[in-house]
């Protein structure tokens, strides 16, 4: 229903058509028709197919993606979109990635889902992706592992730490496709109005289930964020959680800080002080975006402290990507970071300059010193 409401939008079907046809698929086609449901007017799309390999598993879907024709970009967006799936259905089935098939969401359909919203994504350069609560619908879902509750066991995997809202409604509103899309563009969630958001389209996007009270429809707004905290990069609210122990020895406090990498923490801070009556010790500070609570039964079982504190924090990061550069000393990955869409820092990659280093025998301080100065006028 997303790319029906984009397609409601105002984007072409045609140009999602155009780049359908740089997929190695025969005859594949999407169609978008006009329909009104419980008096709402919006979008509809069906697509037509002759292709007879309908069931793809993870390494044949990327093998079919990066030997494609599309565009770099719409490549890199679509395979984002396919790992987030591939690795919650890995999960679930407890299977190395590449051994995943899909079954459902291997159709042809869910290909040309996420190869046309990437080419949305692309074609309309969208940055900032919001939601809102998520709906928990009911029922069950009849798959080629049996029957199995609704929200689909993937849907509930790839959307852990977002909200959902109760509702009444039976049948499936979100799919794994759609779940992933969610996830891969890092959309962040909001309950009430759009952040210093200006609204420029209004889409909307139906299904092919009827509900008796509702219309079936997903609605999309896109437009601008005006100048505000978020237009220096992406604001979003991250968790921060603080306890302090001394009653620990520094092993311990080594072993918690390895066990820590395991979890999906954006960064933690461990700092000796001088608590009261004057017992040294360690205080913890730690950052995470997803659910927490994984990480919460680890601290109570393996530290002994007896409270956490748990704080929302609202942060801004810089947009920033990962770009491999020609260099006088061969191709280096570099980390680029852009303020207000300028590059404004550029930094190596260290394990690039470390063996570079290593295989050149130049002394690594030098080879820094060399590099950063050649970067410099990527943003200068």
């Amino acid at each position: 229903m997303a790319i029906a409401a984009f397609i409601d939008a105002g984007f072409p079907v045609d140009k999602i058509n155009e780049t359908l046809s740089k997929l190695n698929l025969n005859n594949v086609k999407l169609h978008a028709t006009k329909v009104v449901d419980k008096g709402i007017s919006g979008t509809r799309i069906s697509i037509d197919t002759n292709s007879q390999n309908h069931w793809h598993n993870y390494k044949d879907i990327a093998s079919l993606i990066k030997n494609s024709k599309l565009e770099k970009n719409i490549q890199n967006i679509a395979l984002k979109i396919l790992e987030v799936l591939a690795k919650a259905e890995a999960k679930i089935h407890n299977l190395p990635l590449n051994d995943v098939h899909f079954h459902e969401v291997g159709a042809i359909d869910t290909i040309v889902d996420i190869i046309s919203f990437a080419t949305i994504i692309h074609e309309w350069n969208l940055t900032n992706f919001f939601v809102s609560p998520l709906p928990f619908f009911k029922g069950t879902v009849e798959t080629q592992h049996g029957i199995l509750p609704l929200p689909a066991p993937a849907v509930v995997e790839i959307l852990k730490g977002y909200k959902w809202k109760p509702t009444n409604i039976e049948g499936e509103l979100i799919t794994p496709t759609g779940a992933a899309i969610l996830k891969a563009v890092n959309a962040q969630q909001i309950d009430t109005i759009f952040p210093h958001f200006c609204i420029e389209k209004i889409g909307h996007g139906f299904g092919t289930k009827s509900f008796k009270n509702r219309a079936n429809y997903l609605r999309v707004f896109t437009g601008i964020i005006h100048e505000n905290s978020a237009s220096y990069g992406i604001e979003e609210e991250i968790h921060g959680l603080e306890f302090q122990l001394d009653d620990i020895t520094p092993e311990v406090v080594g072993y918690i800080k390895e066990k820590l990498e395991s979890f999906p923490v954006l960064d933690y801070m461990i700092i000796p002080v001088q608590m009261k009556k004057e017992r040294p010790g360690f205080y913890f500070k730690i950052f995470i975006k997803e659910n927490y609570y994984d990480l919460l039964n680890f601290i109570f079982q393996q530290t002994g402290t007896l409270g956490i504190r748990i704080s929302p924090i609202k942060r801004i990061i810089l947009k920033r990507e990962i770009k491999e550069i020609d260099t006088p000393y061969g191709k280096i990955r570099c980390k680029i970071a852009y303020f207000k869409n300028k590059a404004i820092n550029i930094k190596p990659e260290f394990e690039d300059c470390k063996r570079i280093a290593t295989e050149k025998n130049i002394p690594f301080k030098k080879l820094l010193q060399d590099i950063s100065s050649y970067l410099k006028v990527f943003y200068e």
